[in-house]
């Protein structure tokens, strides 16, 4: 279960960035440097409206994304051509990559149908750690991706079959020396949602079993996480509002451990404050986070408290945002100190 979720966040990123315009052999840049300050850089100041000519969507109109091709990516916006992200504090933003680092370099390039072509991975001194190139088929589907190391030598291979509609029905991970170690199938129900995830080693042994239960409307309502004996490793619920948006959650991890909490409340359809507690079994208040959120989701303030230490952390989120509706840059204040956590440059395709 670990090596596949650190294969899929590896290969998922997040969206993108800033203001101003500088011309390089034909293709259309914007940088954080020409940003004017005052302006952009505000917690105040509300996102540009996102622009509808957003070529990062996945053409398969795959319901479940995440089970599909990583090499779209859905929340990026405009025909981006490049991307790079500098990441300073990686567990100070929700939604940032997690790389097994708290700070590192990310890099991607797209083709001009929005589709993810390659991803470096670099320490913040610029040293190559690791890079995967994306490959697809005809259609457009995703059908292998190559992991490599700064020599070119072979890290990891993943291949995919995929279903008629794109959803993948089964992957299959090799080592350096191209043997199959882990295999992953996929199944669905009748209306397109993920039903299971099983994860076997090469000689059919269990490693991991997902099962996801839904309700009438098509809402995720538990997910029910396996163990390779069998016994359960977490079970998690979810309650959704009338407009199928999500409103709280229980996740009890390894089911003896620790409990999560999780409760919205949404302006429509945009998510305004969420409040997660986190309590252990035996009833003890670890601590609890409340956050506010612009209309697109993205975290304007938090505050995180620990009862126990009687401590309490309050952090605003400012953002730099580009014309196409991407941010730039994240910054957070806390304690009078102003933090910049990731920054971005992306490079267009010229309209």
């Amino acid at each position: 279960m670990l090596n596949r979720t650190i294969i899929i966040l590896f290969l998922l990123a997040l969206p993108l960035i800033c203001a101003c315009q500088n011309k390089n052999d034909g293709d259309v840049i914007y940088s954080v440097e020409d940003t004017d300050n005052d302006a952009a850089f505000s917690e105040k100041q509300s996102p540009p409206a996102k622009n509808s000519k957003n070529r990062s969507a996945n053409k398969s109109g795959v319901k479940n994304a995440r089970f599909s091709d990583l090499a779209f990516r859905p929340d990026l916006y405009g025909p981006v051509k490049n991307l790079k992200m500098t990441v300073y504090a990686a567990s100070e933003l929700d939604n940032m990559p997690d790389k097994g680092y708290e700070s590192y370099i990310l890099t991607e390039k797209y083709d001009s149908l929005g589709m993810r072509q390659t991803e470096s991975l670099f320490t913040t001194k610029n040293l190559l750690v690791a890079k995967s190139a994306i490959l697809h088929n005809r259609d457009g589907f995703q059908t292998e991706v190559l992991y490599t190391d700064m020599f070119d030598n072979l890290l990891n291979r993943i291949t995919y079959e995929a279903y008629k509609n794109g959803n993948w029905r089964r992957a299959v991970n090799y080592d350096k020396y191209y043997n199959p170690y882990s295999i992953i199938n996929y199944t669905f129900t009748n209306k397109g949602d993920i039903s299971e995830i099983k994860e076997t080693d090469d000689r059919g042994n269990l490693l991991m079993r997902e099962i996801f239960l839904y309700d009438d409307t098509g809402n995720n309502t538990q997910t029910n996480i396996y163990n390779p004996d069998g016994s359960d490793y977490a079970i998690i619920e979810y309650l959704y509002n009338a407009k199928n948006n999500l409103i709280s959650y229980r996740n009890r991890e390894n089911c003896d451990s620790l409990l999560v909490y999780y409760e919205a409340d949404y302006v429509g359809d945009s998510l305004l404050v969420s409040d997660m507690t986190e309590v252990t079994v035996m009833g003890e208040l670890t601590s609890v986070t409340k956050s506010k959120y612009d209309p697109l989701g993205n975290v304007l303030s938090r505050e995180i408290s620990f009862p126990k230490e009687k401590k309490t952390e309050q952090k605003l989120y400012m953002y730099k945002w580009d014309l196409w509706g991407n941010w730039m840059q994240v910054a957070i204040v806390s304690n009078d100190k102003t933090t910049v956590v990731a920054e971005r440059e992306i490079t267009y395709f010229p309209q």
